[in-house]
């Protein structure tokens, strides 16, 4: 998938006011639709194939663009016709609402503690046949809420309310939040962001993913600069906001930087 820059005139760079999903905004470049399509196509595939509709988006680290191709995939499902569920399962670093400009909406993690109702977290949006979950941060009740039946019951329900269900998640090799529901899911892909993730960091998730029994559908590769062609790098060193600071050389120690920082 190429970068696509949300604010493409000068006036909505000064002001920022670009915020909605790029498959609904009139300035998006053709290619970036036809590359989420593309993506759409392999999950109606899965649908008709095997009749599955659950699918987990996720990915190795933070700043993948994991959340915004989970919501351009949703919204183009629901622009094919299809009734779409999106429920934002990453409680530590919810970004959902915010890309669909959802202020109000009841938060998923109230509903796993069961202050909220299971027909009032499904919220409808602004766009037709497109429902949404929010997120929200809920210090230390992530990993017991994920475990507890609810969410299991709200999948469940998902299934027989809509065609499909997109749930965009935390990343796959930093925390077990999304290991938690790999028993719920169909399917996974997993979003890897040019020049972010390394090798090993990637081969980690795909591993994690695997062992918990999840078919990993493929992998998104992300926010490609035009003209890069076939050839990029593996940068490391990165610190994830999810407070685990899990750089690269932290991990491995110095002396994987030069074998898995060329460029591959």
């Amino acid at each position: 998938v190429n970068r696509e820059w949300k604010n493409r005139t000068l006036k909505t760079i000064i002001k920022n006011t670009n915020k909605q999903v790029q498959v609904f905004a009139p300035t998006t470049s053709f290619s970036y639709n036809e590359q989420i399509s593309t993506i759409c196509s392999q999950l109606e595939h899965e649908a008709v194939a095997r009749g599955h509709k659950v699918f987990m988006i996720t990915g190795v680290g933070e700043s993948e663009g994991k959340s915004t191709v989970a919501g351009n995939v949703a919204a183009a499902l629901a622009l094919k016709g299809h009734k779409v569920a999106l429920v934002d399962c990453d409680l530590r670093n919810p970004s959902v609402a915010k890309l669909l400009r959802m202020t109000d909406a009841p938060l998923l993690g109230d509903y796993l503690e069961g202050s909220v109702l299971m027909d009032r977290v499904i919220t409808p949006t602004e766009y037709k046949k497109m429902y949404v979950v929010a997120g929200g941060i809920e210090k230390g009740v992530s990993q017991k809420a994920l475990r507890m039946n609810r969410l299991a019951e709200l999948i469940q329900a998902a299934r027989q309310q809509f065609d499909l269900v997109i749930l965009d998640t935390a990343p796959c090799s930093l925390l077990a939040d999304a290991l938690e529901l790999t028993e719920l899911m169909d399917g996974a892909l997993m979003v890897i962001r040019q020049d972010f993730a390394t090798q090993e960091q990637i081969l980690d998730g795909v591993q994690c993913l695997t062992d918990g029994r999840l078919a990993v559908l493929g992998c998104v590769f992300n926010g490609v600069a035009a003209g890069t062609g076939y050839g990029y790098g593996y940068g490391y060193g990165h610190g994830y906001g999810y407070g685990y600071g899990y750089g690269y050389g932290s991990k491995y120690g110095s002396k994987y930087g030069s074998k898995y920082g060329q460029k591959t």
